[in-house]
């Protein structure tokens, strides 16, 4: 049982990293970028007067548009499908 279940994850894995790649490809295609936005990007040449702390809200998960570290979003598509195959190895 254990090991159909390893098994369904390698499969339903696999199928997003091939989605994952193929929405890359079509997003470099199109002249765009590939990968997630980066926050950390956007803010990189902007002075930030004040930070401010709102504690925990909720976000509506349509407003979400990328992750904060550069790092981080060069792991993923911009439809939020890892497709870093190398660093997210499952173990047999």
């Amino acid at each position: 049982m254990y090991k159909s279940y390893r098994t369904q994850a390698r499969t339903e894995y696999e199928k997003a990293n091939r989605i994952a790649k193929r929405d890359f490809l079509l997003s470099i295609s199109r002249g765009e970028e590939g990968y997630l936005q980066a926050l950390e990007d956007i803010i990189q040449n902007v002075e930030i007067a004040k930070e401010q702390n709102l504690g925990i809200i909720d976000i509506p998960i349509e407003r979400i548009k990328g992750t904060y570290y550069h790092s981080r979003a060069m792991s993923f598509s911009s439809n939020f499908l890892s497709f870093d195959e190398n660093r997210y190895r499952i173990c047999e």
